[in-house]
């Protein structure tokens, strides 16, 4: 049978009317609660359940949901909790030693041993004499160092992939198992451009784009600091 036009316009107003009426009044079951066994609501699955199971259903939903998203937070709560004391560490460590030779040593021993880096690079722009016969020292007009111009210069760390060209100036030959880097600059008391602290793995999820780099952040200013510490005056 089909109904009339000005009959689907009656009933849709008046749809219209008990939908406004009970949002109004969100309590309205609660006083008529022998109502809520007689309603009935679509389902995805089943066709059809009452409107309290469907109500439950979907409290269950966003109580799992906030669970999961508790858990997630307390294991980045405990992840950042075990960063920290190896940043403890490392600053105490770092405070115990006096040559910049030994300031390095410490910082690749600790990079690896403690934050688990697959391999560890640093570049130091200044203590050429300090450095003479290691490989840390690189000249600021050295043609490697034009690709890392803005890293250097905007101060913060960076994680992802690097081309070949990136991976062998900083690493060498060990950078062809690199799939993913952090990139941390290293800066003086007035934010010039001291280095770079760069930390590999052959995980490409390892240090990926887009993820949170405040930790690097201060591993960058803990370095920085021990460095400018023990540099020559110049």
């Amino acid at each position: 049978m089909t109904i009339p036009t000005h009959n689907r316009e009656r009933i849709a107003l008046s749809e219209a009317r008990v939908a406004a009426y009970l949002r109004e009044h969100p309590d309205f079951f609660l006083r008529h609660p022998k109502l809520v066994v007689e309603l009935t609501v679509p389902h995805p699955v089943e066709g059809a359940v009452s409107l309290i199971e469907h109500q439950v259903g979907v409290l269950r939903d966003e109580n799992r949901k906030l669970r999961r998203q508790l858990h997630e937070l307390v294991d980045i709560a405990r992840d950042n909790d075990r960063l920290f004391a190896r940043l403890q560490r490392l600053y105490l460590a770092l405070m115990e030693v006096e040559a910049l030779e030994d300031i390095l040593d410490t910082v690749h021993d600790h990079m690896r041993r403690s934050f688990d880096c697959e391999a560890v690079a640093l570049r130091l722009l200044r203590g050429e004499a300090a450095l003479a016969g290691r490989g840390e020292y690189v000249a600021p007009d050295h043609p490697g160092l034009a690709r890392f111009h803005n890293l250097l210069h905007q101060g913060r760390p960076v994680c992802g992939r690097l081309n070949s060209e990136q991976l062998a100036f900083l690493f060498g030959e060990a950078g062809k198992d690199l799939g993913s880097v952090a990139l941390i600059p290293l800066a003086d008391d007035t934010r010039e451009p001291l280095g770079l602290l760069a930390a590999g793995s052959a995980d490409p999820t390892r240090f990926r784009a887009g993820m949170s780099t405040v930790f690097l952040g201060y591993l960058g200013e803990t370095v920085s600091a021990a460095v400018v510490r023990r540099l020559p005056r110049e």
